[in-house]
């Protein structure tokens, strides 16, 4: 988390920038999951101002929030038939 600082490690203060920058150097597969924590449930947005629309403009695939259960984050798979995404929230980042 280089927008709040290393030390911060929740992914509610995670910046879409961040995301942006550990995503640009890997193949990303055909949609992304990201954080659903990590936007605000006010306007969808990243504490960076960044949107996830921005982010699939910027990786040129779609980004999709994981939702706020685990059953939202199954339904969201399960209905994406991809054999490649990339779940964001790993040790990369």
């Amino acid at each position: 988390n280089r927008f709040m600082g290393e030390s911060i490690t929740v992914a509610g203060l995670l910046a879409g920038r961040d995301i942006l920058d550990a995503l640009a150097p890997i193949d990303a597969g055909e949609f992304v999951v990201i954080p659903g924590e990590a936007l605000s449930r006010l306007d969808g947005i990243f504490v960076d101002g960044l949107s996830p629309d921005d982010l699939s403009r910027r990786l040129a695939r779609p980004v999709y929030p994981s939702g706020r259960t685990m059953l939202e984050f199954f339904k969201l798979l399960t209905a994406r038939s991809s054999p490649t995404i990339a779940l964001v929230n790993g040790p990369h980042l």
